[in-house]
């Protein structure tokens, strides 16, 4: 297998050799040739979490620098320990497409040992996961198994009513990579890079036409995560918000919560474009917003 996989196989990676291929629901919505983020991040996270060690340990800060949008062909990933301590572990890990650093993480992992403070049982403020809205309809696919493309569609997304920040539960629909079970860190990581883009996603389920005709603002350069305690089952709760500033960055933070209560923190840098939205996305969110309206 040495190209981009066309197979209905639900998952956003296939395996060759020491090479990971993707699938039609690894790509991003600015251009056909190029990866969303979120999958990128997880392939980063993956080869994190499973680098030996010779301690149970667990990751508690992962910060993932998007060099430039990885191309859609095959990826290859590589880790190695900066700093090997008897409680703490500094890593860092490359994904590269053929010659060509895509994106690089480092990682903190600390060692797993009953310890007499006692844990944080804060609960989340998003309620259960029943009360949560139906799943939104993804833009532009009518759910046919032949049609199901982008990176979006890989992902269940609940929306929490009343909230004044964005807010919503998401999960993997597919597996990170074809015939691996994803942890609930590496679908964690993946699911991350939604952080900025919950505002607009709720603009344009409440029919907002300012966002339906300029839906793409702006692009994160970065994702960076810190836990107090390892991710549990496959829902992760966002409480999010986003600040855009006078000359081009911005900010998107959210509390992370599983169903278990609260779980850490995710924060972005966002690059501000002056771009348009590619013509079929401006679209396919003007159709949506005619519909939902």
């Amino acid at each position: 297998m040495s190209h981009p996989s066309n197979s209905n196989s639900l998952a956003l990676y296939e395996r060759d050799a020491d090479r990971f291929v993707p699938t039609r629901l690894a790509r991003g919505p600015w251009h056909n040739d190029s990866q969303h983020g979120g999958p990128v991040q997880g392939l980063l996270a993956r080869c994190v979490q499973e680098h030996p060690s010779e301690r149970p340990m667990q990751v508690v800060r992962f910060t993932c620098d998007l060099w430039r949008a990885a191309a859609f062909e095959p990826l290859t990933v590589s880790v190695r320990t900066l700093r090997d301590g008897k409680a703490a572990e500094w890593l860092e890990a490359e994904l590269r497409h053929g010659d060509q650093v895509a994106a690089r993480a480092t990682a903190l992992r600390l060692r797993e040992e009953d310890v007499p403070a006692t844990p944080d049982s804060t609960p989340h403020p998003l309620g259960d996961l029943e009360d949560a809205s139906s799943p939104i309809r993804w833009l532009g696919t009518s759910g046919e198994r032949d049609e199901i493309t982008d990176f979006v569609n890989a992902i269940e997304l609940r929306p929490v009513e009343d909230f004044i920040r964005p807010a919503a539960w998401l999960r993997l629909r597919v597996p990170l990579v074809a015939g691996e079970d994803t942890t609930p860190f590496v679908a964690a990581a993946t699911l991350c890079d939604m952080v900025y883009g919950l505002p607009i996603v709720r603009d344009v389920q409440r029919g907002n036409p300012i966002v339906a005709a300029q839906p793409f603002v702006a692009i994160n350069v970065d994702t960076s995560l810190q836990f107090h305690r390892s991710p549990r089952g496959e829902w992760i709760g966002f409480d999010a918000e986003v600040r855009y500033g006078p000359h081009g960055a911005g900010l998107g933070r959210a509390a992370l919560c599983d169903e278990d209560g609260a779980l850490g923190y995710a924060q972005q840098s966002l690059l501000l474009r002056d771009k348009q939205a590619p013509p079929a996305w401006e679209s396919r969110l003007r159709r949506d917003a005619e519909e939902v309206g």
